[in-house]
């Protein structure tokens, strides 16, 4: 299920949405850690880890994260993997 949005924190407008949930936690201030494959103003999805905060109208109000593409997120692994072995 596709969730769609937009994000005026700044002047400017960002649409995404967010094409595929994989994993969230809520965390104790509301906010929800969440790993998701998301679409930023119409561009191809990327890995996306991000805070989330739930808005009074039903919306939620995105925060600091990080966008990554295939390439990214396997370095990524790796990079865990490497330091799980040591």
């Amino acid at each position: 299920m596709a969730i769609k949005g937009r994000s005026t924190r700044t002047e400017r407008t960002v649409n995404y949405e967010i094409v595929e949930t994989y994993a969230e936690r809520k965390l104790d201030n509301g906010s929800i850690l969440r790993v998701a494959e998301v679409s930023w103003n119409g561009r191809p999805a990327k890995f996306d880890i991000r805070k989330w905060t739930p808005q009074d109208d039903g919306t939620e109000r995105c925060g600091k994260g990080i966008a990554l593409d295939v390439d990214e997120i396997n370095m990524l692994k790796d990079m865990l993997n490497e330091m799980d072995e040591d």
